[in-house]
């Protein structure tokens, strides 16, 4: 039973992804577990700035919303105040800090420095990363010695590895990567300049090492696989998806009801999809799981499915 209903509420939920969406960002929350909208993430920043919190060497790589307590949610009801607060990861030279911001009443509730945790990695950092790494003269001479001397073409990518407990990790944010030669290809994943390997510091933006293994052949079969003629496999027919009577659910407000199920949906940007209040009815309409709503929240790959949650752990081992 958990199983099909985690198959069929997977379909679901990308079918109605696009109308809760649509109606979400236009107008303001509905409940307190709707996902932040576009407005919401502005008045968070407006917030943070009026209480001078930003700066030009401040990052905020995360604002997600603070989920309230249980007993809060299960007494809210429709036309009560809605109370919605958001968790924000802010970054100053490497080092964390976690506030939280009350989104009705415009007002900073914490804020406070973590120097013992890691934050997440952005975007802007690999790629400053990158061209750090480009400029090592190490890194310049390694390159040279396998006659790539273009470094336009040359695309780096370090990655975080781990925490390990090592002293050398303390205070810094270590990230080990390699490089790639794209060249008249579209990719760089099979383009690796294999053997030579960097450890950079993203928090000074410095290489640690350069790890020179040898020199192996860049490969050079074609990897253009999105230019490659797309021919469907021999025995394959047309398939065709059709709702002429339209969906067999509803969303309303981030709601959504399936046949004799109901429970709300957003996507978390950090844990993807969340249910919560997840609800099934029986045929005369009486909330079953009204004695059962002990888990608020939960995500579908944690539902009772030993598959998913073997897939889960393999997720995060390779995460």
């Amino acid at each position: 039973m958990i199983v099909l209903f985690r198959r069929c509420l997977y379909f679901a939920m990308l079918l109605a992804f696009a109308a809760v969406l649509a109606t979400a960002q236009s107008q303001p929350a509905q409940h307190p577990l709707q996902a932040l909208t576009s407005q919401e993430y502005w008045a968070v920043y407006d917030v943070l700035r009026d209480n001078g919190k930003l700066g030009e060497d401040v990052f905020i790589p995360s604002v997600l919303l603070h989920e309230p307590a249980k007993d809060r949610v299960l007494a809210w009801k429709p036309g009560d105040p809605v109370f919605r607060e958001a968790d924000v990861i802010l970054m100053k030279k490497g080092v964390v800090t976690e506030a939280r911001v009350d989104i009705p009443a415009r007002k900073l509730l914490a804020f406070k420095e973590r120097p013992d945790v890691q934050g997440p990695f952005f975007e802007s950092e690999f790629h400053e990363m990158a061209e750090a790494i480009k400029k090592d003269s190490r890194v310049i001479d390694a390159l040279k010695k396998r006659g790539i001397t273009d470094l336009n073409t040359v695309k780096c990518a370090p990655l975080p590895f781990g925490y390990f407990a090592l002293p050398e990790l303390e205070g810094h944010r270590i990230m080990y990567g390699d490089c790639a030669d794209i060249h008249g290809e579209y990719l760089s994943w099979g383009r690796s300049i294999e053997g030579l390997f960097v450890k950079i510091d993203a928090k000074d933006m410095k290489v640690l090492a350069v790890i020179d293994e040898g020199i192996v052949p860049v490969p050079t079969g074609s990897i253009n696989f999105e230019e490659a003629p797309q021919n469907p496999r021999p025995g394959t027919k047309p398939i065709e998806i059709t709702q002429p009577a339209g969906p067999s659910f509803q969303a309303t407000n981030g709601e959504v009801s399936w046949q004799n199920w109901k429970f709300r949906f957003r996507l978390d940007p950090r844990v993807g999809p969340v249910l919560n209040l997840v609800r099934l009815e029986d045929a005369a309409g009486v909330d079953i799981e009204e004695e059962r709503r002990q888990n608020q929240s939960g995500q579908p790959a944690s539902l009772d499915d030993p598959i998913a949650k073997r897939a889960q752990a393999a997720r995060i081992v390779h995460d």
